[in-house]
């Protein structure tokens, strides 16, 4: 199976941000325990870097968290194709269309997501953490 986890869902676990740390941990762990190849677009790690810095007050710390997503998860890469793609999209948020249109790209099987209402028109199934672990 292959996943497309969105950026929510992986700063929930990086900042333990409550009430959804537990389901997006237990989401992602299930992921890697079960083989699952789990993807994260580049352009979610711009901003998870960004987030990380803020957050902990130090570049060096976000890096080193950075390097350990990269043991965890597969970067895919943002086309231009896939902007000119996610420019014709029906889904209303621009970032949400460019995760969409890497998931179709990719073939993946699910966007693993907070925000499944966001991605109620996606060409690709969005589930949150708690239905992935149903599964």
């Amino acid at each position: 199976m292959k996943l497309l986890i969105d950026t929510n869902v992986v700063m929930d676990i990086l900042l333990k941000r409550e009430p959804f740390f537990k389901d997006s941990y237990q989401a992602v762990c299930k992921a890697i325990q079960e083989k699952h190849i789990c993807y994260l677009s580049t352009s979610a790690v711009t901003d998870i870097f960004y987030i990380l810095r803020k957050a902990l007050g130090s570049k060096e710390e976000a890096r080193k968290i950075l390097y350990r997503l990269t043991e965890l998860f597969i970067f895919a890469d943002v086309l231009s194709s896939d902007v000119l793609t996610a420019l014709s999209s029906e889904l209303v948020d621009f970032e949400d269309a460019i995760v969409e249109t890497i998931a179709v790209r990719g073939k993946m099987n699910y966007i693993l997501t907070r925000n499944t209402k966001d991605f109620a028109q996606s060409k690709v199934k969005a589930i949150t953490p708690g239905e992935y672990l149903k599964k």
